[in-house]
């Protein structure tokens, strides 16, 4: 999110908006979200409703707006937003964000969470200091623990046991290592409510019913 928005200062005058289709409800940025194109411009695709969702939701929710004039309508939003929020400052969001950030990084969280901690990048540990801040605000849940293992770990797949719902499986499609293992680990005691568990699966995938390319035979792990 931190490169989102340096973008953003930098490019001001060569900015196209656009809204992301596909999103997470607890961050702005979206997956490959900056693009340059030969002619210049740098196109930004984000989740508007995690800042602006008072005024972005009329605009997605007249059906009275063309396409074409609801996607020209948010460039200008966006451009008029982008420089109100330099204009006033860290806003309250971006203050609790920040002050959990600087929480870990103190050791408040504990010594052994600050050192693995150090050792992420800034967009993640924003990452963690946001979902933080709003499993705080909402309550521990599985798809805060689930997006935010995912989007630290920048791979995997988070599977829920139908047997046992307080079982979830992490496959991550790779050789484990013990940086990812502990990134993991403490992504558990931050995130994961205290009722469940989770197991993780590295280079073998386990069995799917139906899915060919799990059931091979010597490529599987055991449940």
């Amino acid at each position: 999110m931190e490169e989102l928005w340096n973008t953003i200062s930098r490019d001001k005058d060569k900015i196209r908006y656009h809204q992301a289709e596909s999103y997470s409800p607890y961050s702005e940025f979206a997956l490959n979200g900056i693009q340059q194109t030969p002619d210049g411009l740098t196109h930004i695709t984000m989740n508007s409703f995690y800042r602006y969702d008072r005024i972005m939701q009329p605009l997605f929710g007249n059906q009275n707006i063309s396409e074409k004039h609801r996607e020209w309508l948010f460039d200008i939003y966006m451009h008029y937003l982008t420089a109100l929020t330099y204009k006033s400052g860290v806003t309250y969001q971006e203050y609790e964000v920040r002050k959990r950030w600087f929480a870990i990084e103190r050791g408040e969280y504990g010594e052994q969470m600050k050192s693995i901690f150090s050792g992420l990048s800034a967009s993640q540990k924003y990452y963690i200091a946001h979902s933080l801040r709003q499993q705080q605000k909402n309550g521990a849940s599985v798809s805060i623990f689930s997006e935010t293992l995912v989007a630290i770990m920048q791979t995997g797949i988070v599977y829920k046991n139908e047997l046992d719902e307080k079982e979830l499986y992490l496959y991550m499609n790779r050789k484990n290592n013990r940086e990812e293992e502990e990134q993991i680990e403490m992504i558990k005691k931050l995130f994961l409510p205290l009722d469940y568990k989770l197991r993780v699966f590295w280079e073998k995938h386990f069995a799917v019913l139906g899915e060919t390319q799990t059931m091979v035979i010597d490529d599987i792990e055991i449940l």
